[in-house]
């Protein structure tokens, strides 16, 4: 229950900064980026516990859902750490039926968009949730042509691909926050071009 209380009060931040972004700062809009990504872990993570733990007073055993998703290198690995059950699914049903990886790299790079977008649809009939998920597709395949994927790297290296993969997903989730395009733009606009020091909200 704690973690459904620190996702209540992202929220706060969060719709105080979206909902107004047109009068907020680029550093407050990255600011309640950061807190948006808290809310929605905070939150799902949270219901899962409590799922996975009622799910157990009846002998029933579920696997965990998120395996520390922020430290992840790559968008790829961020889904095999993230919505595991989902990821999975896709994985399953879409991606590996279309023919996974074993087939033309050309024909696996569509793979894999085509089950980002399926993902895109499945969280809602919204064009800002085709991009964001079509932005977690080509972001995957650019990974594979730069053989990033396979290349774990430790010390200063493996921080900055978390602190990339972080900002990677944080900036796909403002369409996925976000109820039009347009608007998710403009708060990608405001962050790089209002520079006020800022970051305080009512």
């Amino acid at each position: 229950f704690k973690k459904l209380v620190i996702a209540d009060r992202m929220a706060l931040v969060v719709q105080a900064v979206y909902g107004n972004y047109n009068e907020r700062a680029g550093l407050a809009i990255l600011f309640a980026m950061g807190c948006y990504a808290i809310q929605l872990y905070t939150d799902f993570s949270g219901c899962m516990d409590i799922v996975i733990g009622a799910a157990r007073m009846y002998g029933i055993v579920l696997p965990e859902n998120f395996q520390a998703p922020f430290f992840s290198q790559t968008v790829a690995e961020f889904w095999r750490r993230w919505h595991i059950s989902l990821s999975t699914w896709l994985k399953d049903y879409i991606y590996i039926p279309l023919g996974g990886s074993s087939c033309s790299k050309i024909r696996s790079y569509y793979n894999i968009v085509i089950t980002f977008l399926v993902s895109g649809i499945w969280h809602g009939a919204n064009w800002t949730f085709i991009i964001w998920g079509l932005i977690h597709g080509f972001i995957q395949i650019i990974e594979k042509l730069l053989n990033i994927q396979k290349c774990e790297k430790r010390g200063f290296i493996k921080v900055l691909r978390i602190i990339t993969t972080f900002l990677i997903v944080n900036f796909a989730w403002i369409f996925f926050r976000m109820p039009t395009i347009e608007s998710g733009f403009g708060v990608i606009k405001k962050i790089f071009t209002n520079f006020s020091s800022n970051i305080f909200v009512d």
